[in-house]
């Protein structure tokens, strides 16, 4: 999940950049014209993957895996599964208010431009890029929880922290990348963690497990228009101090995560 997650932070690293390069020395279409040269490849890899493949007939003493219903009943009735989609739901959430609200800031305060508000998105996610494989070594040594816990209670002073970043200055700027290093690594850690988290849940049935970790990916797009509101009517400050409740408040999400070596119960989604 680490190294799957440092791709991750490659992607949304290069694209701030590129876009921000594109639109400044082009102009606005051509950016479009970078989307699509991007997702023509991509589409054409994804036909070519060779797909692991499935015995027609069974074994006898493979375990029979149960249907999508049998399968979305269980993780209904197991409190795991409502702690991932709140800790999933409370991180992306936060980033998706700093996805639409950074470059609009920076652009305010420090009067950067479209390249410079691209690069306003690497220390956020230069946690992932640097870190993902070492996040994921340290999830696989101590498990999910309080690498998970950890992460929220990073998250916290970070978000909190961005009120005081007022005015342009060399040290304001400092101060601004480092809470933002502060917001990436603690969001990684916590990505991270809900993935594997995912992943054990539903150990027979891997796809259900990640559904479930793309249900609150997509809910959280409703804070996409929220956001932008929150800036103008309650400035920086409030803007900030809503993804630090986010995070202290997926503290105790976190908490219902698995240790290392421990065991899950049908009531808490193991045998799912």
């Amino acid at each position: 999940m680490g190294i799957i997650s440092t791709a991750i932070a490659l992607g949304y690293l290069l694209a701030p950049v590129l876009g921000g390069v594109i639109y400044t020395r082009i102009g606005y279409y051509a950016t479009f014209g970078i989307t699509f040269g991007v997702l023509a490849p991509d589409f054409l890899l994804r036909l070519v993957v060779i797909e692991k493949t499935v015995e027609a007939h069974p074994p006898p003493t493979a375990v029979p895996l149960e249907g999508p219903n049998g399968v979305l009943w269980k993780l209904l009735r197991t409190p795991l599964a409502y702690a991932i989609v709140c800790a999933v739901f409370l991180n992306t959430t936060s980033l998706t208010i700093l996805d639409n609200t950074l470059a609009i800031f920076v652009q305010e305060v420090f009067h950067w431009d479209a390249l410079g508000a691209g690069l306003a998105f690497f220390p956020p996610l230069a946690p992932g890029l640097l870190g993902g494989y070492f996040i994921g070594w340290a999830v696989d040594r101590y498990g999910t929880r309080w690498p998970a816990v950890v992460g929220f209670v990073i998250c916290v002073p970070s978000w909190i922290l961005l009120r005081v970043v007022t005015h342009d200055t060399m040290g304001q700027k400092v101060l601004f990348a480092v809470l933002l290093f502060g917001v990436g690594t603690g969001s990684e850690i916590v990505t991270v963690s809900t993935m594997t988290e995912c992943r054990s849940l539903c150990p027979t049935s891997l796809a259900m497990g990640f559904a479930v970790f793309n249900i609150p990916l997509a809910a959280s797009i409703i804070f996409s228009v929220v956001s932008s509101t929150l800036q103008q009517s309650g400035g920086w400050s409030l803007t900030t101090l809503i993804p630090g409740l986010f995070s202290a408040a997926g503290i105790l999400c976190a908490v219902w995560f698995r240790v290392r070596g421990s065991k899950a119960s049908p009531e808490d989604g193991g045998d799912v």
